[in-house]
């Protein structure tokens, strides 16, 4: 089967989140991403003790790893180790989120679900959600500061 037929499924996402200093919401948005996914990782930038407490509660979720960072590297570096700790294990997609970002049932299904629609997914290496405001129900693309979905390797 080549790239064009072959079905994505979740089984081959590893979840991606960068951390500082997380609040308990962390908790409920790992809960909402976890059955979506085949792995979480966690990739903190050396947060405080109120953090680390979060964060020692979702070490003990099935399925998720924590890299603890000594200093704050920044979103950008985190990502990369992010991605560094899933292709290590073999993953082919990543789903890169912040500590807020929360993703609601199906969402992980629905973006496969578009990509394997993709007649010339072959060449895709980013595809990002649309959002919707909560308060106007209007729905705009990401925008590119906040796009954080599906990146499919493109490393060697």
């Amino acid at each position: 089967m080549d790239a064009e037929t072959t079905t994505i499924r979740a089984q081959e996402v590893c979840a991606v989140i960068v951390t500082y200093n997380p609040a308990p919401q962390l908790l409920r948005n790992i809960a909402a991403l976890a059955p979506q996914v085949a792995e979480i990782v966690i990739v903190d930038n050396a947060s405080g003790t109120e953090g680390r407490r979060v964060l020692a509660e979702a070490t003990k979720l099935e399925g998720v790893s924590l890299i603890s960072n000594t200093d704050n590297l920044g979103i950008a570096a985190a990502l990369n180790m992010g991605v560094r700790f899933a292709r290590d294990r073999g993953y082919p997609w990543i789903a890169t989120f912040d500590q807020d970002s929360c993703a609601p049932e199906g969402f992980i299904e629905a973006m496969l679900a578009a990509l394997n629609g993709c007649p010339f997914r072959s060449q895709v290496a980013l595809a990002g959600p649309r959002y919707k405001d909560r308060h106007t129900a209007e729905s705009a693309a990401m925008p590119r500061a906040m796009t954080a979905l599906t990146l499919k390797f493109l490393l060697p």
